[in-house]
Order: C-alpha cells, then sequence, then structure tokens
C-alpha cells in the first residue's frame, strides 16, 4: 500500500500472498496514474523494494528513493499503523480465501480508499502540498 503523506489517504494498493514485486510494482504504477508522479517513494527494506524491478520503476518515473534504516520502524508508521488495522478490522475476523478475494470485496476497497490513518509529524502538517517539490 502507498499512502501519501499529506491526506494521509491511500493511493495505491495491491492484495498478495506472495511478497513478489509485481504487486507492489502495480501499486507504484496505479498510485502515479491516478495522482501523478510523487518527488520521494518512501519503503521499508523489503525484498521488494530492493529489487532491481522497483529501483528501474522508481528510477524511470524520476522518483527519488527513500528508504527506513535498519531498525526503524517508526520511519514508517502510518503505513505499519494501516496494515494493523487491516489485518485486525477486516482480514483476521473473516475468513477469506485468498489475498485476492479479499481485494476484490467491496468492505475491504471502502476500508483502503476511505480512511485517513494516523496524523503525520507537525512539521508536514505546516507544510501546504503545493509547497512540495513536484
Amino acid at each position: 500500500a502507498i499512502i501519501d503523506w499529506c491526506s494521509r489517504k491511500i493511493v495505491g494498493w495491491n492484495l498478495s500472498d506472495t511478497l513478489g514485486v509485481q504487486p507492489v510494482l502495480e501499486s507504484v504504477r496505479s498510485a502515479v496514474d491516478r495522482f501523478g508522479t510523487p518527488a520521494i517513494l518512501h519503503s521499508d527494506q523489503g525484498s521488494q523494494f530492493t529489487s532491481n524491478e522497483y529501483k528501474q520503476l522508481l528510477k524511470g518515473l524520476h522518483i527519488r528513493q527513500s528508504m527506513d534504516g535498519k531498525s526503524r520502524w517508526a520511519d514508517n508508521i502510518m503505513i505499519e499503523r494501516w496494515f494493523r488495522s487491516l489485518k485486525t478490522e477486516l482480514i483476521y475476523i473473516n475468513e477469506f480465501r485468498s489475498p485476492g478475494t479479499c481485494g476484490s470485496r467491496s468492505e475491504a476497497t471502502s476500508m483502503i480508499t476511505a480512511r485517513k490513518w494516523e496524523s503525520p509529524p507537525s512539521s508536514i502538517l505546516t507544510r501546504s502540498r503545493s509547497s512540495f517539490p513536484a
């Protein structure tokens, strides 16, 4: 999932039962198609985000890659909080046959696209969205 720090909305997402890079690439492409190209895309150090395919996609789109430091879970707190909520409020309490089944369900789509998540640091809130570099 890709979260916009300014609006705190999920702008790209995909559910998969593997740790492959393809669902991540699809999420990035979807977010860029719908909302434009961000200046920076931040992630953790998962293998999907260190793959050559992911790096080449960002490079081709002129997106600067940012990545958490080792054991720096707080760097990515908003998306970590989102995943916790998705799992506890939707996935764990239902018996989905696969992540794809969950992703096509209206309650999953509604939860993913409608909610705002934990507030970003106040230093970011003081800047308007238009003041960030394109």
